[in-house]
């Protein structure tokens, strides 16, 4: 008689009953009874009680958020409403803000390892504050420019 399969309370993903741990959100998996698939999701604050982490654009948005839920850290992607900006803001609970910077930190690091020694990931402005300023550093970027004139961060071929 085959043994009953296990499930993840955070995601739903079904796995064989061997298995311990959801290979995504890192939790201890439960038995398929113990898992109610038709339950709500638990209640969480909307953006206006949790803490800003970043506001960037959707891409970065996500690829965060997907490093977050890894950690088991809770939180909220929302697509910021102010003029007509592409900008999408990454919160959560005031608990979880050191931790998450750390994350964040660790996905800036990732995604630009030619950052300055000593550059503090938290410095990169905020999608809302400047779109065409330099991730690592703030200062403007001509369009046509490869690099960051400030801290020669590679931009891309303009």
């Amino acid at each position: 008689m085959p043994l009953p399969p296990k499930v993840c309370p955070s995601c739903g993903d079904e796995y064989l009953h061997q298995a311990t741990t959801c290979v995504h959100c890192d939790v201890p998996l439960v038995l398929e009874g113990e898992f109610d698939r038709d339950a709500p999701p638990p209640e969480f604050p909307p953006a206006s009680e949790l803490e800003c982490l970043r506001i960037t654009q959707p891409g970065w948005a996500v690829a965060l958020a997907e490093r977050l839920r890894g950690a088991g850290i809770a939180h909220r992607v929302e697509k910021m409403t102010a003029g007509e900006s592409n900008a999408y803001g990454v919160f959560v609970l005031s608990e979880d803000l050191e931790a998450a910077r750390v994350i964040d930190a660790d996905h800036v690091r990732s995604e630009m390892p030619d950052l300055p020694e000593g550059f503090d990931p938290r410095d990169i402005p905020d999608e809302s504050e400047a779109s065409d300023a330099c991730p690592a550093c703030g200062v403007r970027i001509d369009p046509e420019a490869a690099e960051c004139p400030g801290c020669g961060l590679f931009i891309g071929e303009p």
